[in-house]
């Protein structure tokens, strides 16, 4: 997480800070935005959403898994932030090449606190974002101080799509934030988003499978496809922002991880 390269010498760290930057990081747009980089920001990929009437009138660079590279480059940007778990290789090493790139990968929240803190140091928006990290840090604090974990475990599996099948596994901001409630990620052993095609679903009958929802994700149609493909299965539909984004929309996820553990009672 953090710098991984700048071909213009290192420019930001003592000069001037971002000037044109394109976001293919749903998560850090919103971040982007929320600490007052309204006018820097010139590309977004098709996958960001928030906030909404932000990104629709940012020009779409297109999917964060193989962007519009042409897209980029008449963008002419002095930095480009993505998740390299998330963005072809060979797209990051071209993009590495040619402009400063911000790899945002946090796999926990105190690693996405440091994150949010970094940008806005970066991006001379230091109160700003320090302000959100604090109130991150505390509305988490707050949480683990009053949540009551289960005796036992909660197991699950966390899917992530299924055009190809695949699940969210360890390393992963999702996994820890599901460990805050008392939740198993049977699949934690696994790093990152990982293909499911050939796998059964670990620990017998009672495991949840819990379906990442949103755009580009699931949605309330493919329960009956989960169904299909693994019967006998409480099959649950969980929010995908609120569960998987770093950056500001960990502010939400607090009272969200309260409305999940209910939801994920007998």
């Amino acid at each position: 997480m953090g710098l991984l390269s700048d071909p213009m010498g290192n420019k930001f760290i003592n000069g001037e800070p971002p000037q044109r930057i394109v976001s293919l990081c749903p998560p850090i747009t919103e971040l982007l935005f929320d600490i007052g980089l309204k006018g820097r920001v010139v590309g977004v990929s098709s996958q960001c959403r928030f906030p909404e009437v932000r990104v629709r009138e940012i020009k779409s660079m297109g999917a964060v898994r193989r962007p519009d590279i042409k897209a980029i480059m008449d963008a002419a940007p002095d930095f480009v932030v993505l998740d390299t778990r998330e963005t072809d290789d060979a797209v990051v090493t071209l993009l590495k090449e040619e402009f400063s790139v911000w790899d945002s990968s946090p796999r926990t929240v105190l690693e996405a606190i440091v994150e949010i803190k970094s940008l806005g140091k970066l991006m001379d928006k230091e109160a700003n974002a320090n302000w959100i990290a604090g109130k991150v840090e505390t509305r988490f604090a707050e949480f683990q101080a009053s949540f009551e974990k289960p005796v036992e475990p909660i197991n699950t599996v966390l899917l992530a799509g299924y055009k190809p099948w695949s699940a969210i596994g360890g390393e992963t901001i999702a996994t820890e934030l599901l460990s805050y409630i008392g939740v198993d990620n049977l699949w934690g052993s696994q790093k990152g988003i990982f293909s499911i095609e050939a796998k059964k679903i670990p620990g017998g009958p009672s495991t949840r499978l819990l379906l990442a929802g949103g755009p580009h994700h699931f949605h309330k149609r493919h329960i009956p496809v989960v169904e299909r493909k693994y019967p006998d299965r409480n099959v649950i539909l969980v929010r995908e922002d609120l569960l998987t984004w770093h950056g500001s929309r960990l502010l939400r996820t607090p009272e969200y991880l309260s409305n999940l553990f209910l939801e994920l009672q007998p």
